[in-house]
């Protein structure tokens, strides 16, 4: 009781405080007041419980905390693995355990600090690993594995499979005998488009992410169905880029087709095709790069470039400027693969610096502070006999290259009389001249010398070391306007390089562009477009060289040249004499750049436009000139190197056996053993000139005789003609000639018509002379026939 009273005086004054502050009170009656148990003092009864609910509070506010990042992470984790199954994998199962440890910690209240400890740290290296793999990726590079496949499973060979990503030019593959191809790009384009096509199989078009490596099966599906992809590429055709975000309106029978074009310029469309090729009105709505009802031709088993001619507002079809390129990370991105020469610097055209006046005299020069073609500068003739000075620092022993090239149509007024470092004539445009740190002229050029958008060039070799000067000088008093130079140095020294896509400036040499020997090693290149504002009068011309060894035959061909450069001229000069030329010419030269052949006229099969042959007598640089009959053809080729079949890099395609097309490229026959081979097709699209033909070889026994036969040849190959020419004489024959020489090339024996029993087609015999290889060649009679077949040797 005494206790009780001392609490009930000790709350007393309580009440009567909050009565005087003015707080209502309440009754004395002590029934009103809860008795209290004996415990501790309420200050201390209290404060336990605050302690405990902040405590809880804090803890709470943590939990969610840690939820929402959990749900946040797994959100993340599902979108990526929803678009990209393959994406980081691992990154994402580690931060997803780690969200989940989270989420169940928080959900049974299990606020234990080793699970949120163990939850936090597998979320941050989850999250750190996904941040790393998005930035990095596959060191950069992810490799593109795919295999093309029929409805029925089997593997297509021969098939062409293009990548493409960024704007950049498309990379093709050619499928191997198992339907593989392999591409390494370069994973920070994020996403890309692979475009599939095969002979008989529509052409499948996909998008695929390259942030991760990956293996792609793909299923083509053939002709013969009704609906078929049709599959596009609009491109600018003066600049050869692809044109992004361009609606694209196909109409046919009646009926309009559209699509967008993404940034590699595709457009894809599903269309009722009657018969192989299908007859459409083409527009193009896209800004600057518009046209409007165009008649072309589409095929539904080829990816076709649409050019657009900004220019006339026209529109063309023409095979896809693709890069042929090995599966190796070393073949780079533009299918050049030449580990074993000089390094080779390529480049993406730079904006040109500006010049800076006053450069009027030689005292005056403006310092060019980087050399080659990648540092061009833009100059301008501003006012009347305004001349311009550039100074370079050049190296004793190097070689220099100076060229004026995009020169404003303006410049191209005419003058007669008119004196040019001491010789008279009928000028225009502009003139160059190199002077030596004593300032006397070391090289001059007056006139156009160069094809395509370049206007004029020079080399010289510097004496000393020391600051030469260039000059560039208008050939009229009363022309302004502007130019651009570049100084390129020679190929394999110092600040040597060409532009990625027509690997220009090679326009002669010394700024030949280096191919190296073998098949796989080609590379595609063009002609380059002439603008219609720039003085531009010549042909484009490339120059190429490759390291040849004495007493080794090479041969070079020009393959899948566009259409577009198969046209003819009046009177062109080639090899020293004038005549009608068509196509592309091709000229070897030898390391002193004595021409050694020139063939004018195409001269290859099937897909091959051109082919000319050496032996070389001298180790060392040979050259290699491509150039156009008629001025203002464009458009793009191939061109590869192959080394004789018994000599290194004379390989060929284990799948197709090509290039066989030549006697020194035979493809070799084991005795009893049967090869399936094919003639190739020629390509829509490219200038062709005969039909493809395949040349073998096997090692024959002195005394001994062989039978060669030609079996399971295929329906479209036993074809007729008119009037063909048969190994010496005209006649109509069908089906598949076949002809032996010896190992000089002495021709032996032919038979043009078949001659078989069974599935034998056609056959031969021979009797071996001598211990050594002996050789086959065999083509169809049918200027378009092609098809599989086989072919065999045996011992009689």
């Amino acid at each position: 009781m005494e206790s009780k009273q001392n609490d009930d005086q000790e709350r007393t004054p309580d009440l009567d405080d909050a009565a005087t502050e003015g707080t209502p009170t309440a009754p004395s009656d002590s029934r009103l007041i809860e008795p209290q148990d004996a415990q501790t003092p309420v200050a201390c009864a209290t404060a336990q419980p605050d302690r405990q609910s902040k405590r809880k509070q804090i803890t709470f506010r943590i939990t969610v905390g840690f939820i929402v990042v959990a749900l946040v992470s797994l959100l993340i984790s599902g979108y990526i693995t929803y678009r990209e199954p393959d994406f980081s994998p691992l990154a994402v199962a580690i931060g997803s355990l780690g969200a989940l440890i989270l989420f169940f910690t928080a959900r049974n209240r299990m606020l234990r600090p080793s699970l949120i400890t163990l939850g936090v740290v597998a979320l941050a290296i989850g999250s750190a690993y996904l941040w790393f793999e998005i930035i990095n990726g596959n060191g950069g590079k992810s490799n593109i594995a795919v295999r093309i496949t029929n409805p029925d499973g089997e593997s297509v060979a021969r098939a062409s499979v293009f990548l493409m990503y960024g704007g950049e030019i498309p990379i093709k593959q050619i499928t191997d005998s198992n339907g593989n191809a392999t591409f390494t790009a370069d994973d920070s384009f994020g996403e890309a488009r692979l475009v599939a096509e095969a002979s008989g199989y529509q052409v499948y078009e996909e998008a695929l992410s390259l942030s991760r490596s990956r293996t792609i099966p793909l299923s083509l599906r053939p002709l013969d169905e009704d609906e078929r992809s049709v599959v596009v590429r609009v491109v600018n055709k003066e600049k050869l880029q692809p044109v992004n975000n361009a609606k694209v309106i196909l109409i046919t029978a009646g009926n309009t087709f559209n699509d967008l074009t993404d940034q590699n310029g595709l457009a894809t469309f599903k269309i009722t095709f009657t018969s192989d090729t299908l007859d459409v009105d083409l527009t193009v709505e896209g800004g600057d790069n518009s046209i409007s009802n165009q008649s072309v031709s589409l095929r539904p088993d080829q990816l076709q470039e649409v050019r657009l001619d900004t220019i006339n507002k026209t529109a063309n079809i023409a095979p896809v400027l693709a890069i042929e390129r090995s599966d190796t990370p070393a073949a780079g991105s533009i299918g050049y693969n030449a580990p074993d020469v000089l390094p080779v610097s390529l480049f993406d055209a730079s904006p040109p610096v500006g010049e800076n006046e006053p450069n009027d005299t030689l005292g005056s020069a403006q310092a060019l502070d980087s050399l080659g073609a990648n540092y061009p500068i833009t100059g301008e003739i501003d006012a009347f006999t305004d001349n311009d000075y550039y100074a370079i620092d050049a190296v004793a022993g190097r070689s220099y290259v100076v060229e004026l090239f995009d020169v404003d149509g303006k410049l191209g007024l005419s003058t007669s009389d008119y004196n040019c470092f001491g010789s008279y004539g009928t000028y225009k445009g502009l003139g160059l001249a190199v002077y030596d740190p004593g300032e006397n002229p070391v090289a001059t050029q007056c006139k156009q010398n160069r094809g395509g958008n370049t206007f004029s060039g020079l080399s010289f070799q510097a004496k000393v070391d020391g600051v030469y000067v260039v000059r560039v000088f208008p050939n009229s008093e009363k022309v302004v306007g502007t130019y651009k130079l570049r100084v390129a140095p020679k190929y394999g020294e110092d600040a040597a390089s060409w532009q990625r896509i027509s690997f220009e400036p090679n326009n002669e040499a010394p700024n030949e562009f280096p191919i190296k020997p073998g098949y796989e090693s080609a590379l595609t290149s063009a002609i380059d477009p002439q603008q219609s504002s720039y003085i531009a009068e010549l042909a484009d011309e490339d120059w190429y060289q490759f390291n040849a060894v004495a007493g080794r035959t090479y041969v070079v061909e020009l393959f899948n040249v566009e259409d577009l450069l198969g046209l003819g001229s009046s009177d062109y000069y080639c090899d020293d004499k004038y005549g009608n030329y068509s196509g592309l010419g091709l000229a070897l030269l030898a390391p002193n750049l004595d021409t050694i052949t020139t063939t004018c006229t195409p001269s290859g099969s099937a897909s091959v436009h051109s082919v000319a042959e050496l032996t070389a007598t001298v180790n060392g640089v040979h050259y290699i000139r491509v150039f156009s009959h008629v001025a203002r053809d464009t458009g793009i080729y191939s061109l590869r190197v192959v080394p004789k079949h018994d000599q290194p890099a004379g390989t060929s395609d284990p799948a197709s056996l090509e290039p066989n097309n030549r006697l020194p490229n035979a493809s070799a026959l084991t005795l009893d053993a049967e090869v399936k081979s094919a003639f190739e097709e020629r390509p829509a699209g490219y200038s062709t000139n005969v039909p493809d033909r395949d040349w073998y070889y096997f090692q024959a026994e002195a005394g001994a005789t062989y039978v060669i036969e030609l079996s399971n040849v295929a329906d479209t190959l036993i074809l007729g003609s008119d009037e063909y020419y048969c190994f010496g004489a005209y006649g109509r024959y069908t089906g598949l000639a076949i002809a032996a020489y010896n190992a000089a090339a002495e021709f032996l024996s032919s038979q043009c018509t078949p001659a078989g029993e069974g599935a034998v087609h056609s056959k031969i015999e021979i009797e071996a002379l001598v211990n050594n290889n002996y050789y086959i060649q065999v083509l169809p009679h049918f200027p378009q026939g092609y098809g599989e077949y086989s072919i065999g040797v045996r011992k009689k």
